[in-house]
């Protein structure tokens, strides 16, 4: 079985630090971190990723920005945009733009996982 590819960008490292906690035991994720939209849009560009969490506030460009970036280069990743809880984003909006989800900060590794279950079984019918 290939690696499935999993890309976190987040201007805080300590999300970073969350995530490769929670998905240290998963065997088939190659979990990828960054805090670079340019680094993130080459990767799109040349890698295979299955699912992107994208942090919304970023000093370089809002993540509903490069939500649409991402779906313009690669319309097969699903994306999850992150956020705070006392970040107002418009969910419906925010879902049209081409989000899968939306994981509200702090949160869970269960909810992670929740979307990685829910996200990923779409992605490898999508490869099969």
């Amino acid at each position: 079985m290939n690696e499935t590819q999993i890309l976190v960008i987040d201007d805080d490292p300590s999300i970073h630090s969350v995530f490769k906690i929670i998905l240290n035991t998963e065997p088939h994720i190659n979990l990828i971190t960054t805090h670079s939209p340019k680094d993130l849009l080459q990767r799109v560009k040349s890698t295979d990723i299955a699912l992107i969490f994208i942090d919304v506030t970023m000093p370089e460009i809002s993540g509903l920005e490069l939500l649409k970036q991402v779906k313009s280069l690669n319309t097969h990743s699903k994306v999850v945009i992150m956020t705070g809880q006392s970040e107002s984003i418009k969910e419906e909006q925010t879902l049209a733009a081409g989000a899968s989800a939306i994981l509200y900060k702090p949160f869970s590794a269960d909810e992670v996982h929740h979307i990685l279950d829910k996200l990923l079984a779409a992605h490898d019918s999508f490869q099969s």
